[in-house]
């Protein structure tokens, strides 16, 4: 401030922009709203004053001092206030963190969920209490950087799934992954472990430094599922042994019926010439005792016998023949027991019996196979799938053609035998062809079809007789199925046959 008086010791030219004070200036230092204040009260020249007297321009001065003290008085209050409040929210703000982050750590308790954090360029991994209470562990047993201990923790197996799993992090689509593994209590348990994780933090180059996530125990849901899936692999492995069953019986009862049918006329034949032998015998008796028989008629009669003998000789081998055939098809095909056998044999075995059924239709079928293909298997599951293949031609690939043809050839390899079953029919789609093992899948359902075929053949090729097979088909050009078998068949294990 610039007053009026006079002062002989003023210097003209005085810097009115700073404070700093001459002799002749009057500095008031006040302590006002909690703050230190300084008043200088500089002098100047009484002609640049003009006609202010004193008592004027202390009044002025006081004045203004006065403004001056209630304007900052005021804004101290105001400040003050506001520095209150803002304390009085801040606390608030805390209290509200504080409650809230225990209400979180109540939650996290109960769920039993264990935190952690792993820094990736510091290898340093930290985990939450209740890791510590989940895994038996105390902080003090596994230190404070917990991964080297808990590698050791970690079931041999699972840990390459694990080190994969945080090599490849930069691969990982969006930032959340997770992974199951087992870790060992210390009581010696085995526990499951379901880790929830995401990446927080990476770095310029956008390589992942740090990930976190949280761990779920889940032994009980885990040993759960594990029991469904040993439960559902048994039951699929008896549906698919029962249904192989059932077939071979329904094929057992197609295969007597049609024996039964083929046996009708042989045994028809067999009949009708005892029966005229009979009738022939009572006539020649009847001639002898009236004593009136002649040469001639003696000589018709053992022609006549003779005769009948050949016919009723030959129809009786014929039905011999097919009972022996059937019988040990019929026994193969019941009891599945292994035994030595040559292949061409059990074939035509298979052939012969299935014969009646198949000449009701114009088809045929055609066998080459070499005799001396020595086998140690089980020919009941063979004659099963070529039945079945037979079958299948029949029911799908000559539908409507007047005639078809199935070419059975067989062909030794060293240990093993391939046998090709291929037919001229309508052959298969695509599509048809990626699921024609697929149990109950067929386009014939409901037509004669069952869907359960194909899917017999596969598991009797595979699990009973050790071999393999391939399916080839152009549709319009027929299909080929290839089999390739071992001439012994491998043991069964006893452990699956208990079960």
């Amino acid at each position: 401030m610039y007053s009026g008086l006079s002062d002989p010791e003023h210097r003209a030219g005085h810097d009115e922009d700073g404070l700093r004070p001459e002799r002749a200036d009057h500095l008031l230092e006040l302590n006002f709203g909690g703050r230190n204040w300084q008043v200088l009260i500089h002098p100047v020249d009484e002609k640049a004053a003009g006609p202010l007297h004193r008592e004027t321009l202390a009044l002025v001065v006081g004045l203004v001092l006065t403004a001056l003290l209630t304007f900052l008085l005021a804004r101290s209050q105001q400040s003050r206030r506001q520095t209150e409040e803002a304390t009085e929210q801040e606390k608030l703000l805390r209290d509200e963190l504080l409650a809230e982050q225990s209400r979180l750590k109540e939650v996290v308790e109960s769920t039993g969920v264990a935190i952690w954090e792993y820094d990736l360029a510091r290898r340093y991994l930290s985990v939450s209490d209740r890791w510590h209470v989940v895994s038996g562990y105390s902080r003090e047993e596994l230190g404070d950087n917990v991964l080297d201990t808990w590698h050791t923790m970690v079931h041999p197996d699972d840990r390459p799934l694990i080190a994969t799993r945080f090599a490849t992090l930069n691969a990982v689509q969006g930032d959340r992954f997770e992974y199951e593994y087992r870790m060992r209590q210390k009581n010696g348990q085995w526990m499951w472990v379901q880790a929830l994780a995401h990446v927080v933090e990476r770095n310029a180059d956008g390589v992942v430094t740090k990930v976190a996530g949280i761990n779920l125990e889940v032994t009980q849901q885990k040993e759960a599922e594990i029991r469904i899936h040993a439960l559902n692999a048994s039951l699929e492995a008896q549906m698919q042994e029962a249904l192989a069953r059932s077939e071979a019986r329904a094929t057992l009862g197609t295969l007597i019926a049609s024996v039964s049918h083929e046996m009708a006329t042989p045994m028809g034949n067999s009949m009708m010439t005892a029966s005229t032998l009979m009738a022939q015998a009572v006539q020649f008796d009847a001639q002898l005792t009236a004593g009136n028989l002649r040469r001639s008629e003696l000589t018709a009669f053992v022609a006549g016998v003779k005769d009948g003998n050949t016919l009723l000789l030959r129809n009786l081998e014929r039905a011999v023949a097919l009972l022996k055939n059937f019988r040990q098809v019929a026994a193969d095909q019941a009891s599945e027991q292994r035994r030595s056998f040559d292949l061409r044999q059990g074939l035509q075995e298979v052939l012969a019996t299935l014969a009646p059924s198949l000449k009701r239709h114009s088809h045929e079928v055609h066998l080459d196979a070499p005799d001396g293909i020595e086998m140690e298997s089980y020919p009941g599951p063979i004659g099963q799938v070529i039945i079945n293949l037979i079958n299948n031609a029949y029911l799908h690939a000559f539908d409507g053609m007047e005639h078809g043809e199935v070419h059975i050839k067989a062909t030794p390899g060293g240990t093993t035998v391939t046998l090709q079953i291929s037919d001229n029919g309508r052959g298969i789609p695509p599509e048809t062809l990626e699921k024609m093992f697929q149990p109950f899948f067929s386009t014939r359902i409901g037509q004669g079809g069952t869907g359960l075929g194909m899917s017999i053949v596969e598991n009797l090729v595979k699990a009973t007789l050790g071999g393999s097979l391939e399916v080839q088909s152009t549709v319009g050009q027929g299909t080929t199925v290839t089999i390739t078998l071992p001439l012994t068949a491998p043991q069964p294990n006893p452990e699956e046959d208990a079960g």
